[in-house]
């Protein structure tokens, strides 16, 4: 019976982890990805994500002077930034995203749309870190 136990253990865990590595070859290869002049790569569901919830404020056509100087897309992706700042910014997006403050709760009382569901949250999260680590290699 142990036996038994144990080798349905070991399927249930093949199972998974198959699923998993299925899951994140399916995800990669159905985002097309734009790499920019500052070698940041953005795949299309990166890109929906900021447009919706981010580069409203953090764009140098934004009125929000405040938003602009805190991160600016345009420079960061135009390469305008140093590398090191950009790993700077995409740190700091972590980290905002982390603690819940963006997008701000002000804003999101006037643009209820725009708040980041979790799965667009973890998105963000997982693609920031991993261009901050990309450009760190080089």
């Amino acid at each position: 019976m142990k036996k038994i136990v144990n080798s349905m253990a070991v399927l249930a865990f093949s199972i998974m982890i198959s699923g998993f590595s299925y899951q994140m070859l399916t995800e990669k290869n159905e985002a097309p990805t734009s790499k920019t002049a500052s070698g940041i790569e953005i795949p299309q569901n990166v890109k929906g994500i900021l447009e919706k919830s981010c580069t409203g404020c953090h764009e140098a056509k934004s009125s929000n002077e405040k938003g602009k100087m805190k991160l600016n897309f345009d420079k960061m992706v135009n390469g305008e930034y140093t590398t090191a700042k950009i790993v700077g910014k995409l740190n700091g997006i972590t980290k905002v995203l982390n603690e819940g403050t963006m997008p701000p709760a002000k804003f999101l009382e006037k643009y209820p749309d725009r708040k980041l569901t979790a799965a667009d949250n973890k998105i963000l999260m997982d693609w920031a870190s991993s261009q901050a680590q990309s450009l760190m290699a080089k």
